[in-house]
């Protein structure tokens, strides 16, 4: 099988694809990731030893009637350039993750027959997929809650795949008390600005409170400057946690955005978690996290209700309170988000396999 994969822009649109990329190398299919070329992107890749091609898409939502004007002409411009990779890859099945990479992958597919697949990581799906969606042969969905926005016949509930590399057992080294604070691949400003505050007001009681805080590329320096005003010099900040196991086996509470990949990795490492939405991404966020808090698996702050006063008290609540921190660690394991990747790889070759078959019947029947 030939497959191509495309996504990116951030780590909710591109972690999947790597995690079955990697599935289908060990399989001995023939994999092409197409992604935005953004720094993350093209260093994960490379780091996996995938082929790579680039589209260059623009955004639609959130611009004025000339910047979405540009934006589909982007995406022909895109489309076209998506034909031709498809066909010099001599593409058999297309893999589409959302985000704007995609969906000029999924145009092109329809465009030449090769059967398509849209996965979609959030309880709410976005712009790009909702579009891939009306062309896809199939919708993989993370979410039970996201059959109702996409045609049913064509849903199925897959997960959303995790690293195999987080799914093995890591030794906790840190003995105290520890929060990991997670911005997504991106980092989060207000997260930023919020919690050297809140652990200088935390160490009040538990001065061996450890943090390791994600701050988002570009951030590090900033964030370390604000925690050393704050009297936490000890923080551990990094632009990126590339080791995110070692960094979720410290970790006694996360506090972070409700993005899909971290998501999918709160539920299958059973970490309680307060999850802070971010409040412009089309409600996707907000979604993920509801879907935590209503079964108990994760406490939800509004951006707007973020203090370091109001965040410390949530946090020393749940740190002195053990046997809370288990039942939401259970509640997460519980929601079951996460996938496994070759649960995806199997629909692409079945929906390869069933296209093959179809193409054969029409064959059959034009030469009666």
């Amino acid at each position: 099988m030939r497959l191509v994969i495309a996504g990116g822009g951030t780590g909710g649109h591109l972690f999947p694809g790597l995690a079955v990329a990697r599935a289908a190398k060990e399989a001995g299919e023939r994999v092409l990731f197409i992604s935005s070329g953004r720094a993350l992107e093209t260093g994960l890749l490379k780091e996996a030893g995938l082929p790579t091609a680039r589209l260059s898409p623009r955004a639609f939502l959130g611009r004025g009637l000339g910047g979405k004007f540009l934006a589909i002409l982007t995406l022909a411009r895109e489309t076209t350039k998506a034909i031709a990779i498809l066909r010099s890859f001599k593409a058999q099945v297309v893999l589409g993750l959302g985000g704007y990479t995609s969906l000029p992958v999924i145009l092109a597919a329809r465009i030449l027959r090769i059967p398509a697949a849209v996965h979609e990581q959030n309880a709410v799906p976005g712009l790009a997929n909702r579009l891939a969606a009306r062309v896809a042969n199939k919708i993989l969905v993370s979410f039970e809650v996201s059959r109702r926005h996409f045609p049913a016949a064509k849903v199925v509930v897959t997960g959303n795949p995790v690293r195999l590399e987080l799914q093995r057992p890591r030794t906790r080294e840190i003995p105290h008390p520890c929060l990991l604070v997670l911005g997504g691949s991106q980092g989060a400003r207000r997260l930023n600005q919020v919690l050297p505050e809140t652990v200088a007001r935390l160490k009040k009681t538990w001065p061996n409170l450890t943090v390791i805080h994600q701050s988002g590329t570009g951030q590090e320096e900033s964030l370390r400057a604000t925690y050393n005003r704050w009297g936490v010099p000890e923080a551990m900040v990094y632009p990126f946690i590339s080791d995110m196991a070692w960094a979720y086996a410290q970790a006694d509470l996360v506090i972070s955005r409700a993005g899909a990949t971290t998501s999918a990795e709160l539920s299958c490492l059973g970490k309680p978690a307060i999850l802070v939405p971010y409040p412009y991404a089309g409600g996707h966020q907000r979604e993920n996290a509801r879907a935590f808090a209503e079964i108990g698996g994760a406490l939800m702050m509004e951006e707007r209700e973020l203090t370091p006063a109001s965040l410390a008290r949530v946090i020393k609540d749940l740190l002195q309170d053990s046997r809370r921190l288990e039942i939401m660690a259970q509640r997460a394991r519980e929601l079951w988000l996460w996938g496994d990747p070759g649960q995806i790889l199997q629909e692409l070759e079945n929906l390869l396999s069933d296209t093959e078959e179809a193409a054969c019947t029409r064959d059959s029947i034009s030469t009666l």
